[in-house]
């Protein structure tokens, strides 16, 4: 055989030695991807869930959203809605454990008079807040919706084959597919949905999109929030925003950054200002407080003791204080 075409034979045979080893290496060791995912799948599992689109936007429902949804209230029930990512929703912890099941607690242990439905779900950004919070608002027309406003709302997921990506952050084609090599898309994409090695390696390669942290948020103060607040009072209820802080610092901190630093947050309030909308800034309202109590974990999700605090946090908000009886024998 000519030595030239030995060598390119053994060349091609390293590469596709060397491509195999690294598609059963992710496969098998499942690196952690540079964005989120959420594995589709027909069956539910622990690392598989039913997709769906809202609104466009891929969707999702965990293990015990169910009972955080529909806690079993009277017809007659005032609603209050719920819509966050996974800190509203208690990651780590039961319904009855977390915010909402705090707050039904607090309102209406009977859950005839009130009913607190909680449409949070991790991993959600901006985009599926807004749909899935649209579309439960347009159901239910709660008296108030507790929308939580959180650092991750820049996100923006994709549906690509059966799996959701996160890749509002990264340079990506119309479709949504992160792009990293000059391939056409009619290569580029089979592969990035059939092969583990290829599209650990787009994602990982992929450069981050810098006009996206921008775009998104403006996307949210300028359209998403607002058909939102449309909806909310169109059916005769309120809106509540309640800015979630990290819990890796003093709560003081955090305010500070949410007024100064944290674009998104001060575009938001900016906007909830013009709009009439109240602000529960959790920070603000927690200045005295430890994180390292309240917290599940260092990021923002919370432990217990934080889930009740929070509930309480909330409560005047959801029904104010009565005000008091006028004194009979004050003087007029």
């Amino acid at each position: 055989m000519n030595p030239w075409v030995s060598r390119a034979l053994a060349a091609l045979f390293s590469v596709a030695l060397a491509a195999l080893t690294g598609e059963l290496a992710v496969r098998w060791l499942h690196p952690t991807p540079r964005v989120q995912v959420v594995r589709g799948g027909d069956v539910p599992s622990p690392d598989r869930t039913a997709l769906s689109l809202v609104g466009g936007e891929p969707a999702w429902s965990l293990p015990g959203s169910e009972a955080r949804r529909d806690p079993g209230c009277g017809p007659e029930a005032r609603q209050v809605l719920l819509v966050g990512s996974s800190i509203f929703w208690g990651t780590g912890y039961g319904p009855d454990e977390v915010v909402s099941g705090r707050l039904q607690e607090a309102l209406d242990p009977t859950h005839q008079a009130w009913c607190v439905r909680n449409h949070a779900q991790p991993g959600y950004t901006g985009n599926q807040k807004v749909a899935t919070g649209l579309a439960a608002i347009e159901a239910l027309h709660p008296e108030v919706v507790l929308w939580e406003v959180w650092a991750n709302d820049v996100g923006d997921y994709a549906l690509l084959g059966p799996d959701a990506y996160e890749v509002g952050k990264l340079v990506h084609d119309e479709a949504g597919y992160p792009v990293w090599l000059p391939l056409p898309a009619a290569i580029h994409r089979p592969l990035f949905r059939h092969s583990a090695l290829y599209s650990f390696a787009t994602l990982t390669l992929a450069p981050e999109d810098r006009e996206a942290y921008t775009r998104s948020w403006r996307w949210m103060v300028d359209d998403g929030l607002p058909a939102a607040l449309a909806a909310t009072r169109a059916g005769g209820g309120r809106m509540v925003l309640v800015f979630a802080p990290f819990l890796d610092r003093p709560f003081a901190q955090s305010a500070t950054e949410h007024r100064d630093k944290l674009r998104g947050y001060v575009w938001t309030r900016a906007w909830a200002e013009e709009a009439g909308v109240p602000v529960l800034d959790l920070a603000e309202a927690w200045t005295d407080e430890d994180p390292e109590v309240l917290r599940h974990d260092p990021c923002c999700h919370y432990a217990p003791a934080g889930h009740d605090l929070l509930a309480r946090t909330l409560l005047p908000w959801i029904r104010p204080p009565a005000a008091p009886e006028p004194d009979e024998d004050a003087a007029p």
